[in-house]
């Protein structure tokens, strides 16, 4: 019989840390089976404008920015959740974490850079076999 993970994300404001023009930084907490984790989202409101009982920007406030970017990490977190069990047997709220900010599993984050980089190695590799050494100057 399988164990099936109790997943859930949400989202905070952090009402102790208050900014000069009154805005408190947004958290998401993303929960599996009692571990939790948590990360800023780079985004700040107002605490007028957060429903702290539902965990969103007040609906007079969606017409900002945050409401968009917070459906956005949902998403991701969500993607990250389902696509994970596939390379690894055990999931944690931290390897989701990473997953949906980009990271690597080690904690280091992957750029669109390092990615080419490994990109244009695995090219210049096949120098003489399937590729030139003028398709690899252009990749580079």
């Amino acid at each position: 019989m399988s164990r099936k993970n109790i997943f859930r994300v949400g989202f905070f404001v952090n009402s102790s840390r208050v900014f000069q023009d009154g805005t408190s930084p947004i958290f998401i907490s993303i929960t599996i089976d009692g571990e939790r984790v948590k990360t800023t989202m780079q985004q700040r409101i107002a605490h007028s404008d957060w429903d702290a009982k539902r965990g969103l920007p007040r609906p007079i406030a969606r017409t900002q920015q945050s409401t968009p970017c917070l459906g956005m990490m949902r998403t991701k977190a969500n993607q990250a959740f389902i696509a994970l069990p596939r390379s690894y047997e055990t999931v944690t709220a931290l390897m989701v974490r990473d997953a949906m900010l980009g990271r690597d599993l080690d904690g280091t984050v992957r750029t669109m850079l390092s990615a080419w980089d490994e990109h244009n190695e695995e090219v210049k590799s096949l120098i003489g076999k399937d590729m030139s050494y003028t398709l690899y100057q252009k990749h580079v």
